[in-house]
């Protein structure tokens, strides 16, 4: 994964590491590798996930992250991955993520592409929280069998399309 990542600062200094573990995440979450997820996640880490995402709600602590919430979520897909666009090391402990969900329901087998934000804290090499921003809308389309606008080609605005007087 290469994602272009910007910042004030040498992100690969972020204070307390924290670029790291959200990197690693997003590496061991394409990968299925769930040992490594946990590994990652802080005993009180706050999982924010959007209300209306599938399982949307907060969650804390590894056991309602992943006995909880990842179950929970990952039955309304065939297919989910997120790939991240770019990443942004805030200061002190923040790191946001821009990226999509690519995937396909699981009832309905709809395709769906969808940008996401991702809010993320890390202390000592550990995730301490998430909190996920994403149209809603658009999970929901997908999940009811309808094509998503966010998976049809955008409208270009150029702001030249109007006569100046």
């Amino acid at each position: 994964m290469t994602p272009e990542t910007t910042a004030a600062h040498d992100p690969a200094t972020a204070p307390d590491g924290a670029l790291a573990p959200v990197l690693a995440w997003y590496d061991a979450i394409s990968a299925r590798d769930w040992d490594t997820l946990r590994a990652l996640v802080h005993p009180q880490m706050e999982f924010v996930v959007a209300t209306g995402f599938p399982a949307g709600g907060r969650y804390v602590g590894p056991e309602a992250i992943f006995d909880d919430f990842f179950v929970r979520s990952f039955a309304a897909w065939n297919a989910i991955t997120p790939a991240v666009d770019e990443i942004f090391a805030a200061t002190g402990d923040v790191v946001v993520v821009r990226g999509r969900y690519v995937g396909r329901t699981k009832e309905t087998d709809t395709p769906f592409d969808v940008p996401f934000a991702h809010l993320w804290r890390a202390r000592d090499g550990r995730l301490t929280w998430l909190q996920q921003y994403i149209d809603t809308a658009v999970i929901q389309d997908a999940i009811a069998g309808r094509e998503p606008a966010a998976t049809r080609p955008p409208t270009v605005h150029t702001g030249g399309n109007r006569e100046h007087q």
